[in-house]
């Protein structure tokens, strides 16, 4: 007898929530007390394919599905109750697997044009909570919304698929958020100014990655070396001091920064290379950059900064279609479950978009805006193929996968794709 080829649907399902990693986990954290009483691996699924629905997000919504999916019958008091700190430890542990298995794919576009491994944006973004949980995560705008969480995502500029997740208050600065270490090693990391702190910056560079950010106000570099000589009479001087003195639609300096820090407690200087390009209005935008002027232009530099706007992307995806932003609680505890929830639902869909799409002529034409929202009429076989038997998975995951595959495309042959914005910024490299 012929053997039948494997779910590509729960294949990649189960490289983002593998079941048996679930039920171990939930007994170890205590997000279950008796196994009979509530399936676990449909609970998290629920959790995290609920997010998906073209509906608002809603407990009793999520209730629903795990109901669907297991033929069993939940008081909503109960389900309530499931919702506790051991599920939100479960799921931010389950988050943290599927986020360093993403940053285990690689970059073929970064290591052709760049000789580096990954391009890498940070950014952040806030969701409103009630303010009953102000205590926990006070916000940044205490005269209209008490409470905000804020999260700070660091995601593949190629890909656009989360690598790196901080939750925090919103009230605590975009530079406290992100801790940088040996992950950034031949890494481009590209952030706005909230990150673009100059001791930040030194970090990076010390562990051995490059940089790319917008100059901050009222920062203002020492220039001490013009690579386009048409600005030599400028250098020693404070960029501040010379701006209306620019000429020419493009500045590229060498140029010393300051920073320092409080603990410990020293000072430093970040030797590091300053770009402007002159917009429409007359003005320029500077940035910061320790990417080799004989390789990239100040066009390249300015159109690399470009590919920052992928993330913003993200957020728009997880905040329309995944409903992120929608906290229907005041539980800490359910919270924090259904923001990892959220990442965990993006990751998910960048697994099925990979495996279905990879391989495929035209696969630019397979836009992952679309086809995460195509996943939102399909809740309920989400998470059928991920908790039923081999046989009922097989025939849901294929008749899936032919519809998303179909479906998928984007009808309009004319249309610019959103993103590619780093491929496009690979044309201006030197």
């Amino acid at each position: 007898m012929t053997q039948e080829p494997p779910c590509q649907i729960r294949g990649a399902l189960t490289s983002v929530l593998r079941p048996a990693r679930i039920v171990g986990l939930a007994e170890l954290l205590g997000a279950v007390v008796r196994r009979r009483k509530v399936d676990i691996v449909a609970l998290v699924a629920a959790l995290v394919f609920g997010s998906l629905g073209r509906q608002r997000r809603t407990l009793e919504g999520l209730r629903r599905l795990y109901e669907r999916a297991t033929g069993q019958t939940l008081a909503r008091s109960s389900f309530h109750a499931r919702l506790n700190q051991g599920l939100a430890v479960l799921m931010q542990v389950l988050c943290g697997d599927a986020l360093a298995q993403a940053a285990t794919l690689g970059s073929p576009l970064a290591r052709r044009f760049l000789k580096l491994r990954k391009v890498l944006l940070i950014d952040s973004t806030m969701v409103r909570l009630s303010r009953l949980l102000e205590v926990h995560y006070p916000s940044v705008w205490t005269n209209h919304t008490k409470a905000a969480a804020k999260l700070t995502v660091v995601v593949n500029a190629e890909r656009r698929t989360p690598e790196r997740l901080t939750i925090g208050p919103a009230s605590r600065h975009d530079v406290h958020q992100v801790t940088y270490g040996p992950w950034v090693y031949r890494c481009l990391i590209i952030a706005d100014q909230a990150f673009t702190r100059s001791l930040s910056l030194a970090e990076i560079e010390a562990h051995g990655g490059y940089f790319l950010g917008r100059l901050k106000p009222p920062t203002s570099p020492l220039l001490e070396r013009s690579h386009l000589g048409k600005n030599d009479r400028l250098v020693g001087k404070r960029l501040a001091d010379v701006s209306d003195l620019l000429v020419g639609d493009e500045v590229d300096f060498d140029a010393t920064v300051p920073f320092r820090s409080r603990k410990p407690w020293r000072y430093g200087q970040l030797q590091t290379r300053l770009v402007g390009v002159r917009i429409p209005d007359g003005t320029f935008h500077f940035y910061l950059t320790n990417l080799p002027h004989d390789q990239f232009s100040p066009a390249a530099v300015a159109a690399l900064y470009a590919a920052r706007w992928e993330v913003e992307l993200l957020f728009r995806e997880m905040k329309s279609i995944l409903r992120a932003a929608e906290m229907p609680t005041s539980s800490k505890a359910a919270v924090d479950a259904l923001l990892y929830a959220s990442i965990l639902a993006v990751l998910a869909s960048r697994a099925i978009h990979r495996t279905l799409i990879a391989d495929r002529d035209g696969r630019d034409r397979y836009p992952m805006e679309r086809f995460t929202a195509l996943l939102g009429a399909f809740l309920d076989e989400l998470v059928s193929i991920l908790i039923h038997k081999a046989t009922t998975h097989r025939r849901l995951g294929a008749a899936l996968a032919n519809h998303l595959v179909h479906e998928g495309r984007d009808p309009n042959v004319h249309r610019v794709p959103l993103g590619h914005r780093l491929k496009k910024a690979s044309e201006g490299h030197r």
